[in-house]
């Protein structure tokens, strides 16, 4: 690498705000050589870049690319790849990339331990968070209440760093008005046992704007027993009014045949799991019965391939 090269990678990294100071400590450690060696940091510094770094200034991993592989480019440019943060004392949450339809909205959320009580706590609670994910629109209030979900992405998440996968939905179907804002909220643990954590991380939350929505690509009014059907590259919505307010006992079957003659299946299987093309199902009603499902495809459906859909075995118009 020429000079010119070397002073340019260096002068173009994004390193954390203490990396300095943190090199700087871990060289007075070294109490055999400090006398004898001179603290050489830019170098040290291009090593860093040439190897690769696990730093959380300096590297942002990215989300769209291992959660949907080749099939992100379907919906890249409606995705925020913006990054907005809060902290504690002990802790920073990171909302790093979003993803929302008219009905439904994905966050990937990453916290990072700020000190070894941060560390602690996170190691202990990290599967049992209380983190939920709110989106809203100001002109049109809530009516039948939200779904959220949470998963750790434990394959990806080490000792300081942790991945969540956040899901949610809020009762709406493909008139409503787009999602204007989200919120994230980390909710503090109350209470903690003997022997536990004493030094518990406050609550935090983050608020931050929804800029971009996938617009729903087909709308179906006419689909029996149902007032609409919709889909979008992330998501099937069902809305129907019925006493039998329990999604279970009313979708059977959602069928999404492709153009090529595959078939995208969604099965109503009391006590089993979903289907290998389903993450989740959101599901929320209100007290006028109006009922809303929401399948969460686990790959992004080329809408622009698909031929028919069916529900309960009936073709919708």
């Amino acid at each position: 690498m020429k000079e010119d090269e070397i002073k340019k990678s260096y002068e173009e990294l994004k390193f954390s705000e203490d990396l300095p100071e943190r090199y700087l400590q871990a060289a007075d450690l070294q109490e055999g050589d400090k006398r004898r060696k001179k603290i050489h940091l830019a170098p040290m510094l291009i090593g860093i870049l040439m190897v690769g770094t696990t730093i959380y200034g300096a590297e942002r991993f990215d989300w769209f690319n291992w959660y949907f592989k080749e099939n992100y480019p379907l919906i890249q440019e409606s995705a925020d790849r913006n990054r907005y943060s809060t902290q504690n004392e002990h802790l920073k949450m990171s909302v790093e990339n979003t993803v929302f339809t008219k009905e439904y909205g994905m966050v990937f959320l990453h916290i990072q331990a700020l000190d070894e009580k941060g560390k602690a706590f996170m190691e202990q609670n990290q599967e049992s968070l209380q983190i939920e994910l709110a989106a809203e629109n100001e002109s049109q209030a809530d009516t039948g209440g939200l779904g959220s979900r949470t998963r750790l992405c434990q394959e990806i998440s080490d000792e300081e760093n942790w991945y969540y996968l956040l899901q949610t939905i809020n009762h709406k179907t493909s008139d409503s008005p787009d999602y204007e804002t989200a919120r994230v909220t980390f909710r503090s643990t109350d209470s903690m046992g003997e022997g536990e954590l004493s030094d518990v991380p406050q609550a935090m939350e983050l608020t931050f704007p929804v800029t971009q929505t996938i617009g729903t690509s087909y709308v179906f009014k006419q689909c029996e027993g149902f007032l609409e059907v919709s889909v979008s590259p992330l998501t099937v919505t069902l809305v129907w009014e019925t006493e039998k307010s329990q999604f279970m006992q009313y979708v059977q079957t959602v069928e999404i045949g492709m153009k090529d003659g595959e078939w995208i299946t969604y099965e109503n299987q009391p006590e089993t799991q979903l289907s290998p093309e389903w993450d989740a199902y959101l599901y929320s009603s209100d007290e006028a019965g109006k009922n809303i499902l929401t399948l969460i495809s686990k790959e992004i459906l080329d809408v622009e391939n698909i031929a028919d859909v069916r529900v309960n075995g009936t073709v919708c118009k």
